[in-house]
């Protein structure tokens, strides 16, 4: 069997084979959330039959129940696409039931529909992990909102307002009328205006109809309007705190006001926007519809908030500390930043919020020394608001000043909390990271404080003989060179020369990172001393594939995560075919003495809600890591993988692709020509070339990537290509050679 090493793009692939998506009770005792050890949404209570049922059920089920006024064959096609579609959000990873945020918007939909009851028992609400400020509703009534909203939200109201326009949306059936409209015309010209503008008399009409539901249920009209603010301003942070010019600054570390980007970064959102081509009619349009709507309403209650204020704060804030995670799954380290920054403002001792500053200052030093910084980095024309001038003065830092303020910021961390598991693994990491990147040399750094070097400039010298030996030393001049105090010239750009004098008198520190330097100088031969950064970078990386052999991994135990089909570039959702390619997976790994414990569909029905949380928590891993690529993954969920890893009893995990293509291209027309001029080559063209030809086109694509949950190391990324159709036996042959190995 061959296996493919080249693991950034085969996670990669992976990666987006994995995730790609087409889109389109009683109420707990409220309480209050610990923000100083957060913790990441998780489901929670018994699980809804929409995540335990299979798609097949749910096809079944509903396509001999058609109340949508369609032929039976669009009514085939639409309830197939639509709980296929539905079907990999809610096993995405990313949603969530039962928690606070899904229960508080249930309790604000209960308000809205306190005179409906029979249609409040049609509808389900769950909370969708993304920084996407949106809400959608689906024709079987599910209401998906996600924390991204959740966080820009003022009030109450402005959820009532938001939760009303996506219940009207599945009153009137607009999901289903847009698919009947679509495939109705699907061929006259101009179908993408006139589908325009057919989508926007939905949205007028949702709008219309929500007004009602918001005035019955008594909300104050302002916040009515100013919903339409929130959405359009919905690009920029949930809030707008400018960010001081001391925002690096400690007590070691002093970054000058020069640094700091000064220019303003206006706000272009405007709410009469061309929206020709847009499926919503611009905001300025909705708010003179809404304002003429509202009018034909008396009695407006004066309201914002109808249950308790201080649990929609409570909700908000977690909605808010919940996108900072989602912000670096997604790479987006600086807004990571910003967000903390606002949030200390209220939790300065959050344990969270530090150890989110510590992952999100490694990644800026990892990114830099891999010299991918500019991958992270925001474009100039996505530069807007407060927010901005952080953006903008991080992307102008250099490469030795990032470094040497990760290094303040994390080493300062772990000072404050010692026992801090998380920043003292972001700790080690950095250190390895400082210990690759050559130019970090700490002999180069000042012994003195940026404040106490300018003090020892404007001090009088003292007059010492010098002997003359010592004035005209090599030695001397060189070291005097080095040591920014010793030249007696203080230049603002070079602060970061200054930021750690108490860290480069750090013995422990020192031993530790020349330990790190040590290690990896012994594995360079002269020949690599010479080597280009890039040469030295892909040494490197083939030195870390070495390492990462199958055969020496020795491995007897891992979880599997249920493979993810796919047929001619279409994902197979049929649970059947699904859980028959897992046990085959599951068996061969038993022949090969290797204990296989399965997270998928069937598991989660037989275990519940943790189930379906430690699958949700994988996929997150595998999916942060899709976006690091060959980067040194620190896990987001570091703290709940530890107890994970303790309840499996393994800290490994695999996660695979099985893909079928049929690419035949002979030219068949070529061949009946050819063979009508030269009959005798019929029978050998259709008794012995078609067929082989045929069967050499079935390619059947098999990938494995097994990581470490305990360490988010990749541990074995595996590729084959075979011949043959997606059976069984194909599929197996490639999974015993891997498992015969990783045995081994």
């Amino acid at each position: 069997m061959t296996i493919n090493f080249n693991y950034k793009t085969r996670i990669t692939h992976l990666f987006y084979l994995l995730f790609s998506i087409t889109l389109f009770i009683s109420n707990p005792v409220f309480g209050q959330k610990n923000f100083n050890q957060f913790e990441t949404l998780l489901a929670k209570g018994a699980i809804p039959i929409d995540f335990s049922s299979t798609t097949q059920e749910k096809i079944e089920k509903d396509i001999n129940e058609n109340t949508r006024d369609l032929s039976k064959k669009k009514q085939a096609i639409f309830v197939k696409g639509i709980h296929e579609r539905i079907d990999l959000i809610l096993h995405s990873g990313n949603v969530v039931y039962g928690d606070e945020v899904s229960t508080y918007v249930e309790k604000v939909a209960e308000i809205l529909l306190k005179n409906d009851p029979e249609l409040k028992a049609k509808l389900r609400f769950y909370t969708l992990k993304s920084n996407e400020t949106n809400a959608f509703s689906t024709d079987q009534g599910i209401v998906f909102v996600t924390t991204g909203l959740i966080a820009q939200l003022a009030s109450e109201a402005q959820l009532a307002y938001v939760l009303s326009h996506e219940i009207a949306h599945y009153t009137e059936k607009h999901v289903v009328e847009t698919f009947d409209w679509k495939t109705t015309r699907s061929n006259r010209n101009n179908s993408i205006e006139k589908l325009s503008s057919y989508s926007k008399e939905n949205e007028l009409e949702a709008d219309r109809v929500a007004i009602k539901m918001y005035h019955a249920a008594g909300y104050s009209q302002e916040d009515l309007i100013s919903t339409f603010d929130v959405l359009m301003y919905s690009y920029l942070p949930f809030d707008e705190i400018p960010v001081p010019f001391d925002y690096f600054n400690t007590s070691k570390l002093y970054v000058p006001q020069s640094i700091f980007n000064s220019k303003t970064f206006p706000i272009t959102a405007i709410e009469d926007y061309n929206d020709e081509k847009s499926s919503h009619p611009n905001i300025k349009k909705r708010k003179e519809a809404v304002e003429e709507q509202k009018g034909k309403f008396a009695n407006w209650g004066n309201k914002n908030f109808l249950l308790n204020k201080t649990e929609f704060i409570e909700i908000r804030n977690i909605a808010r500390f919940e996108s900072i995670r989602t912000a670096i799954i997604d790479n987006d380290f600086y807004g990571a930043l910003y967000t903390i920054f606002i949030l200390q403002r209220d939790f300065p001792q959050s344990s969270y919020l530090k150890q989110m500053k510590a992952l999100a200052w490694l990644s800026i030093a990892q990114f830099t020394e891999a010299n991918r910084i500019s991958e992270i980095a925001y474009e100039s024309d996505e530069l807007e608001g407060e927010s901005a001038r952080l953006f903008a003065t991080l992307a102008k830092l250099s490469n030795k000043a990032r470094f040497t303020i990760a290094l303040r910021y994390i080493y300062d961390l772990k000072k404050e909390e010692p026992n801090n598991k998380f920043i003292c693994e972001c700790y080690n990491r950095l250190l390895r990271v400082l210990a690759k990147e050559k130019s970090f040399k700490l002999e180069e750094y000042s012994k003195n404080t940026f404040q106490e070097a300018i003090a020892l400039k404007n001090k009088p010298a003292e007059k010492v003989e010098k002997k003359e030996e010592e004035i005209n030393s090599k030695y001397k001049r060189i070291k005097s060179k080095k040591e920014h105090d010793a030249s007696g010239e203080i230049d603002s750009l070079d602060y970061y020369f200054y930021g750690i004098p108490d860290i480069v008198a750090d013995t422990i520190f020192t031993d530790k990172l020349t330990n790190f330097i040590s290690d990896l100088r012994e594995k360079e031969t002269d020949e690599n001393l010479v080597l280009t950064k890039k040469e030295r970078k892909i040494l490197e990386e083939q030195e870390k594939n070495k390492a990462r052999k199958v055969t020496d991994l020795a491995i007897d135990k891992f979880v599997l995560i249920e493979p993810v089909l796919f047929n001619n570039g279409k994902r197979i959702l049929n649970q059947k075919t699904i859980n028959d390619y897992t046990h085959l997976i599951e068996d061969i790994a038993d022949k090969q003495l290797i204990t296989c414990q399965s997270i998928n569909l069937e598991s989660i029905k037989e275990n519940g809600t943790s189930e379906f949380n430690k699958r949700s928590t994988l996929i997150s891993l595998i999916e942060q890591k899709g976006n690091l690529e060959e980067i040194e993954m620190m896990p987001i969920d570091f703290n709940y993988l530890q107890t994970m890893k303790e309840e499996l009893n393994t800290e490994n995990v695999m996660f695979s692709v099985i893909s079928y293509d049929k690419n035949f291209n002979e030219n068949i027309f070529a061949l009946v020509i050819y063979n009508m001029f030269l009959p005798v080559f019929i029978p050998v063209t259709f008794l012995v070339y078609l067929p082989q030809k045929i069967v050499s086109s079935n390619i059947v694509t098999c990938y494995s990537v097994m990581l470490n949950m305990n360490t988010g190391e990749l541990m074995n990324a595996g590729y084959q290509e075979l011949n043959g159709k997606l059976r069984k036996p194909v599929v197996g042959s490639y999974f015993h050679n891997l498992f015969a190995n990783l045995k081994k």
